[in-house]
């Protein structure tokens, strides 16, 4: 689940500054075994990402609140 300040190098309008690393992520979900996760306040996001309610409960103890990264973007 992503929740906190690394949610802008998931975010489109990065895509130049953090190619390699979207790429090597997105690369890890393509196998099922990882997913990401992030609260469905954020918007433009790559496509590998799911978004998901902000409510949603997830085993990490996340907040259920929206972080201000979430808000942000």
């Amino acid at each position: 689940m992503l929740h906190g300040s690394e949610i802008p190098v998931f975010a489109l309008k990065h895509h130049a500054k953090y190619r390699e690393l979207t790429q090597r992520a997105q690369g890890t979900s393509l196998s099922d075994r990882i997913e990401f996760h992030m609260c469905r306040l954020a918007v433009g996001i790559h496509g590998f990402v799911s978004l998901v309610p902000m409510a949603e409960p997830i085993s990490c103890g996340c907040s259920k609140k929206a972080t201000p990264a979430c808000a942000a973007l």
